[in-house]
């Protein structure tokens, strides 16, 4: 088993994850969200999905082994600024 690293809230409550290694298919209709940052809040009592991100080379950091999921998420307030840490280094 891998590291696991927190996740990340906005001053509005919205809590955001970013995942590792995986299948993405949720940019044509599927439910998966491989090497992405995702952005999920309440709607009417339910944790949902509101946003999320997956770098433009997301097939190549799976196959890889190049996780986004590497670091947690940080939310830098003043600046309303989200960012994350991959396997290879360089923010997202």
């Amino acid at each position: 088993m891998g590291q696991r690293h927190g996740a990340a809230a906005d001053a509005d409550g919205n809590i955001y994850v970013s995942t590792g290694n995986g299948a993405l298919d949720k940019n044509t209709g599927g439910l998966d969200f491989g090497d992405s940052l995702i952005k999920l809040s309440v709607s009417n009592g339910t944790l949902v999905v509101a946003d999320w991100f997956s770098p433009h080379d997301q097939a190549n950091m799976y196959t890889n082994d190049l996780d986004l999921g590497a670091g947690g998420p940080v939310v830098i307030p003043a600046r309303t600024w989200l960012f994350s840490l991959a396997k290879p280094g360089r923010c997202t």
